[in-house]
């Protein structure tokens, strides 16, 4: 059994029989505009593909035994009613999207998740201990090394 990843997308959408013109209508966009999107998803480069292109060659590339019929259902209960219905995004930024994805398949970033999440609780309360404070100085330094201020 093959191992299925993001650098097989092309081959899944062939074996699915889904064309190009069928994901231009999904996502109304256009030919060049979608093979762009497999591109930079086979290349692993999430901040510039769409969620909803995201979303969709995920659940083409990491089920294996997914068929035509499985993917048109899909698309119908999580691209095309998220659109009638205009929902928000779950997130207010596709950068962020992106990195939460991220977040879910990797390891690279879980050294840092207690930490952020402590941050969290501290930026959230009114006064901080000098210890608090302390803490909180390598968060601050960087935001400043990325031209931003923490106000605690």
């Amino acid at each position: 059994m093959r191992d299925i990843t993001r650098a097989t997308l092309r081959l899944r959408l062939r074996e699915l029989d889904i064309k190009i013109i069928d994901l231009t209508r999904i996502f109304g966009i256009s030919r060049p505009t979608v093979y762009k999107m497999i591109e930079n998803y086979e290349r692993g480069e999430l901040t510039e593909v769409r969620m909803e292109c995201i979303s969709l060659f995920n659940y083409i590339t990491q089920n294996k035994y997914v068929t035509v019929n499985q993917v048109q259902i899909y698309v119908a209960e999580n691209i095309l009613t998220r659109r009638q219905t205009k929902r928000e995004p779950r997130f207010d930024s596709i950068n962020k999207e992106a990195f939460i994805k991220i977040l879910l398949d990797c390891n690279h970033f879980d050294c840092l998740l207690g930490y952020f999440l402590s941050c969290y609780k501290l930026l959230e309360k009114d006064n901080l201990n000098s210890d608090e404070k302390k803490f909180l100085e390598p968060l601050k330094k960087l935001y400043h090394s990325l031209g931003h201020d923490i106000k605690k």
